[in-house]
This record gives C-alpha cells, structure tokens and sequence, in this order.
C-alpha cells in the first residue's frame, strides 16, 4: 500500500507546495491558471467487503478473480476436510484487511457485502468461530447485513453464548430460520416443554417443511421414531435436536468440522460420541488428553474409539518399554484405520517421547518421523530419520522416500532445517527419486512462484492497470490447498499458480513471505 501511495501523495502535496510559493510571487489570474493543473487523484473508497483483523501488504490479493469461480472454491472450501495446517492457512487468508481491492465482480455476484459474507461462512464451516466474530465487532451499524447479523447469531449458537445468539430479533416477523433458530434456544436453555409447543407452531406456520429437519425434530422432541438420510448434512440449528437424541445414525464424517467440535462440547452428547467427534477436529494435547480420561461407563468393547481410549490409558501406565511399544503399535493400527493420524499427532508425539529410536525399532520409526513432522519437532524426527536412512532394506529405503512428502501433504510442511539431510538423501539416490521428492516440498513451490520475480516495484507499478493487478493470487492458495487436500499431485499444484498467480509478464505480485505465514 505504501508503494502504492507514495508517489501519488508526493503528486498531489509536494508539487502544490512548490506551487504555492509561485502563486506568491504571481498574480492571481497566474495562480488560477497553476491550480487548475494540479489533479487530485481520491482513494479507493471504503468498502464493508475488504473488512479484516490481519493487515497484508498485498492489497491485491483477490484482484482479478471472478467472485463465480471464487464463490465455487469457497464453497468447496467448506465441504473438504482440511489438515490442521491447511485449515490455519485458510483462516489467515479469510481474515486478511483487503482495502483497495478490486475484485471481479461483473454480475454482481456478492454485491456490497457478500465477500464479507461468503469468508466469514468460510471461517464458521471450518469451525474458526472467535475469528468470524472479531471480523464481525469491526462491521458499523450501517454496514451490517441480516445475513451478517443472522450468520453471528448462529455463531454465538456453536459457542454456547446463548444469550448473544438468541436477543429477540428487532424485526419480530416471522421466518423459517428464525422460528428455528427459537426452537435451538429453548434447548439451550434447557427448556425443552417451550421447544416442543414452538414447534408445534412450526410445523403450523411451515407444512411443507423440508423432511430432514422435521424427522430430527420428531425423534428429538416428540420421540417419534423417523429415519434421518444417509446424506443429510447438519447446520448449527440441528445440533442441539441431535444431541437429544440416543445414539443418532448420522454419517459424521460428512459434517463440517464445526458441527463436529460444537457436538463434541455439549455436555448432553454421549461422552464415545464426544470423544470420537473430538478426535477429528485438530484439537490441542491438552483438550485430546482430557477427552482421553473422561470415564467410559459400560463401554462396549467392540467400538473402535472405546478400544483407542483404553489402549491410550494402557500406555500411559505401563513402565516397561517393551510392553509400551507392543501397545503403542496396537494404537497405532486403530488410529491409521480410521485416518486419525494428524488429528491425534500430538497426542502420538507424547507417546513417542520417552522411546529412544534404535534400528530395533525400525518397524515404528517411519511412523515416529510422520507424527514429529505433523507436530512441527524436527528435533525429535531427526534420529529416527537415520534409523531409516541407515537400515540396507529397501522396503525402509521407500518409507524413507516417502516421509518428507507425507509430513507437507498430511501436515505442517518439511522442517526447513532438515536441508541437509534432503541434500545428503539427493547425493545418494537416483536422480529420478530426488526429483519425485524434491517436487512435493513447499520450499520447491516457493521457488516457482518467486522465479524470475526481478522487476522492481517500480517496473511492477509501471505496468498497464489490469496487467500489475490481475493476481488472482489468493485463489492460487486456496486452490493450491484444495489440491493437496483432495490428493492431487503437487505439479498440478504448481502449474495453477505459474498460470494464474502472475500478471501476463511472468511476474508474481508477491511482496511477501505469505507462504509461510
């Protein structure tokens, strides 16, 4: 932004002050002739759209993007399961101040205030709620949108700030969203009898209801045994009818991450059911070890996150190492069954800590360096990375191929300072090897974005207008990160932002280390 204004300011102040001592000096039809030269160029206005908690200095970020094709990968953003990593990455991207953008927004798609809208929907799917309403707490009275206004509502829900969530509405009239939303609240409340005659009124008002929220109505308020769909996905106004309900059939791994973590909170929900929720949600070592200890009354031995919990507790009160090992494998099949290794990471790292890495542990050493990775402690990788590298079976030489990529995909990226170790495996392997793991780590995509970025800011700020902003920078990420998420090959990754992350000189607009941040 800095680079933006300077030289329009120095136009527009320093060379009147030169004028002024002219006009001094001249007559006042002089002075008329001199100030009617000088141009003055407004700023961009203000708009609720560019509203965000972290400053950046590319306010060209989204520029260029048409809000349709953004719009699909927002909404696609929603509907994927992303890595703790990718999901802190996206966050920083919704939460951007985006002043002096100028998005592509021909049809009007979004109009005034649905970018706001569609990132802050972005950050409630991905279940970053005390960001959103931070966002919120800066849109003025003017600027705040029903839709707003009812989206940090339902926020307030998800957190069980009851009181924010349901303040009558200033507008009493009735509506769908509305009317369930007070059905929400009465079960928060814990007023069940004033949820059941709402709803009694509901299905009055709204007879032609859609199925999916009244069989979860019926089953949770009136009893009624009704079959919920495979496919039905939950918003934050079915979560506490679910929670009403005995061991609901619903398909969670469907659900987004902040119907999950919400569920998980309610005390009312059954404490397997918190805890296998829970466990999905990227939580910290703290909260996943205070899952692990709640008390499991009359479990049923045969459901996989009893055995997990139980095979936790064994761990942590066996001594012997031995023995510690034996069950720590057993935990680790039941956590790779149901693809809980980076979630339950830090939990794994823990129970990694006191096992010294041998070549008589060859058979947990590749999966001691994933979970390290996954928890950003190349310290600790880094033995169990020679106890691979050392071992002659070229089983263990494949794991070891494959470590690097595995801990940028699943998790938080390569441990920049284990460099050496990736130039001594390059020294020592066929090219092609290198070169299948050298494509897959962050730093290699870096470099493809920066390569050949020689202009000067200047040089940059010369170009034509639509050319030196015509990013489309921020749906480079976002797609990039939807590619690694959905598992496809990091090249692709690339060829997307080399072709939409630069103006049509090949030249990215990066002017920071956004990346890694």
């Amino acid at each position: 932004l800095k680079n933006h204004l300077l030289p329009m300011l120095n136009k527009i102040f320093l060379f009147p002050t030169v004028c002024l001592s002219v006009v001094l000096l001249s007559s006042f039809a002089q002075s008329q002739i001199l100030q009617s030269d000088v141009v003055v160029e407004s700023l961009p206005e203000l708009s609720v759209n560019a509203i965000g908690i972290l400053p950046t200095n590319n306010v060209h970020l989204w520029s260029g993007t048409p809000t349709e094709e953004l719009n699909v990968i927002f909404q696609e953003l929603k509907k994927t399961h992303l890595t703790p990593a990718q999901r802190s990455f996206v966050s920083y991207l919704m939460a951007i101040d985006t002043t002096g953008m100028t998005l592509n927004d021909a049809n009007k798609t979004w109009g005034t205030s649905g970018f706001l809208y569609e990132r802050l929907s972005v950050l409630k799917e991905l279940g970053e709620f005390d960001i959103a309403l931070e966002i919120i707490d800066k849109i003025s009275e003017n600027d705040m949108t029903d839709d707003i206004s009812f989206l940090a509502r339902e926020i307030h829900l998800m957190k069980g700030n009851i009181d924010k969530a349901c303040t009558p509405f200033v507008d009493s009239k009735s509506h769908v969203q509305k009317d369930k939303l007070q059905i929400s609240c009465y079960l928060a409340k814990e007023e069940k009898d004033k949820a059941i005659l709402a709803y009694d009124m509901f299905q009055e008002a709204y007879p032609d209801t859609e199925q999916d929220y009244k069989s979860l109505a019926d089953s949770a308020l009136l009893e009624i045994a009704s079959e919920l769909t495979d496919n039905l996905v939950l918003t934050p106004l079915d979560i506490y009818l679910v929670s009403l309900i005995k061991k609901p059939k619903i398909n969670w791994d469907i659900q987004s991450r902040a119907v999950k973590k919400t569920v998980a909170d309610l005390p009312t929900t059954d404490i397997v059911l918190r805890i296998e929720l829970g466990e999905r949600n990227g939580l910290s070592l703290d909260e996943l070890k205070r899952l692990y200890n709640l008390p499991l009354l009359n479990p049923d031995l045969n459901n996989k996150t009893v055995q997990r919990v139980m095979a936790y507790k064994q761990i942590v009160e066996t001594s012997d190492e031995k023995v510690k090992i034996h069950l720590l494998k057993s935990f680790l099949d039941l956590v790779k069954q149901d693809g809980l290794l980076i979630p339950l990471a830090p939990l794994l790292a823990e129970l990694f800590y006191p096992i010294e890495p041998d070549k008589e542990k060859i058979d947990i050493a590749f999966d001691a360096v994933q979970i390290y990775g996954l928890t950003n402690n190349a310290e600790m990788a880094e033995p169990w990375y020679q106890v691979l590298k050392h071992n002659d079976s070229e089983i263990y030489q494949k794991q070891f191929l494959k470590t690097i990529p595995l801990m940028h995909i699943l998790g938080n990226g390569y441990p920049y300072h284990l460099a050496d170790l990736m130039t001594q495996f390059c020294a020592e392997n066929v090219d092609e090897d290198c070169q299948k793991l050298k494509q897959l780590l962050p730093k290699e995509s870096y470099q493809i974005i920066m390569e050949d970025n020689t202009n000067s800011d200047s040089d940059i700020f010369n170009l034509p207008h639509s050319e030196a902003f015509n990013t489309r920078l921020g749906e480079s990420f976002l797609k990039a990160i939807l590619n690694i998420a959905n598992d496809k090959l990091i090249e692709e990754t690339n060829r997307f932002i080399k072709e939409f992350a630069r103006p049509k000189e090949g030249n990215a607009i990066l002017r920071e280390r956004m990346i890694f941040e």
